[in-house]
C-alpha cells in the first residue's frame, strides 16, 4: 500500500497545533507561580527558616528566593498594580 501524503495545509495546522500545545505545557509552571503568590511566599519562607543550621545546603535558599522574585515580578507585570498610591488622610 502506498503511503498517503498529508496535504500541506493539514501538516502546517498540525505543526502549529503542536507548537501551541508545547508552549502551553512549558508556560504552565509559570502560570502556577503567578496564580498563587501566597503559597509561593510560604514555601520560600519555610525553605529559608526551617533549614537545619548544620546542613550546608544554602542553594535551596537561593532557589526559593529566585522563584519568589520571578513569581512576584511576573504577577506585577501581568496585573500592573500602581506603585505609589497617594490618597488624602482624611
Amino acid at each position: 500500500m502506498p503511503a498517503a501524503a498529508l496535504p500541506a495545509a493539514r501538516s502546517d495546522a498540525l505543526a502549529v497545533s503542536l507548537s501551541v500545545r508545547s508552549a502551553a505545557l512549558v508556560l504552565r509552571p509559570l502560570q502556577a507561580l503567578i496564580a498563587v503568590p501566597t503559597l509561593l511566599f510560604l514555601l520560600a519562607l519555610a525553605a529559608m527558616l526551617l533549614r537545619h543550621p548544620d546542613v550546608k545546603f544554602y542553594e535551596i535558599d537561593r532557589v526559593a528566593f529566585g522563584l519568589l522574585v520571578v513569581g512576584v515580578a511576573n504577577r506585577a507585570m501581568m496585573f500592573r498594580p500602581p506603585l505609589f498610591v497617594l490618597e488624602p488622610a482624611s
